[in-house]
């Protein structure tokens, strides 16, 4: 098995679907004990169903696309570049558009023609987000504090706390 490169995020996320609660436990375990010291972290996710942003795809054939796997949505020029993990897909539709399709979803405006999936950023810096991917995006000089305050917001909410 090759090692990551040292710029690369030390981070495994296993998803499960479809085995018994006992099972995943099990499985947890034995993760745990095999993996922890080669792992910076270790998350778990239960598989459950994803909600779909649907686009035209060509020869009029609609595209889905599961929101969890989308990393980033970006605009160029007249086309819009949904991207999800290795692969990208790039539709010609406005940016607007899409960005009205994903209100409410855990995306993140950090830039004009920019949108980041809250759940695939792996930290802040510099102005901007690593997502873990690798892939840096630069947020908004006038407004990267807000940004990263609605991230930050985020976390808290899905971690079941709240900014005093």
């Amino acid at each position: 098995m090759s090692q990551l490169p040292p710029s690369r995020p030390r981070r495994l996320r296993i998803t499960v679907q479809g085995a018994a609660p006992q099972d995943v436990q099990e499985l947890r375990s034995l993760v745990l004990q095999q993996f922890q010291g080669r792992y910076g972290s270790i998350e778990f996710c239960e598989e459950q169903e994803s909600p779909l942003l649907t686009l035209p795809g060509r020869d009029h054939v609609p595209l889905h696309i599961p929101l969890r796997d989308i990393t980033s949505v970006t605009s160029c020029g007249h086309y819009t570049e949904v991207c999800c993990g290795t692969r990208t897909f790039r539709v010609r539709i406005p940016f607007g558009r899409v960005q009205e399709k994903l209100a409410g979803s855990p995306f993140l405006l950090v830039n004009r023609g920019v949108l980041l999936n809250m759940d695939h950023i792996l930290r802040t810096r510099d102005n901007g987000f690593v997502m873990d991917s690798g892939a840096f995006f630069t947020g908004r000089c006038r407004s990267y504090r807000s940004t990263r305050r609605a991230y930050e917001d985020y976390l808290l909410g899905r971690a079941g706390h709240t900014r005093a």
